[in-house]
């Protein structure tokens, strides 16, 4: 009855066996981009929070919008727009990256 929801944990299990893996992974792709930056990771979040602090201050209270907690509607709209804007850039990437590693495969076996 709930075949998908025993897919789902079955997943959520392999992550988790092979957590050590990806944890890996994920810190040597953050090594290799963020390696001639002075701050590295922390940059990456600390500029849009900054951003994000200074723009719905200046919209709460020098603007005096009259809109109650704007600085969370704008938040969560900004963060929101943010996560869509780096899933798309992406995808856009692994698309081509794959690709051309397909084309490269199918060439090899036509010949």
């Amino acid at each position: 009855m709930f075949s998908w929801l025993n897919k789902i944990i079955h997943e959520y299990k392999e992550v988790y066996r092979f957590r050590y893996v990806i944890f890996s992974f994920v810190s040597t792709n953050l090594k290799l981009r963020y390696r001639r930056s002075f701050l590295g990771f922390i940059w990456t979040m600390l500029a849009p929070m900054m951003h994000y602090a200074v723009i719905g201050f200046v919209f709460s209270h020098i603007v005096k919008t009259s809109v109650e907690n704007y600085f969370l509607f704008y938040f969560s709209g900004a963060l929101l727009f943010s996560v869509i804007n780096g899933i798309m850039n992406r995808l856009n990437a692994a698309c081509l990256f794959t690709n051309f590693f397909n084309h490269m495969i199918i060439d090899k076996l036509e010949i």
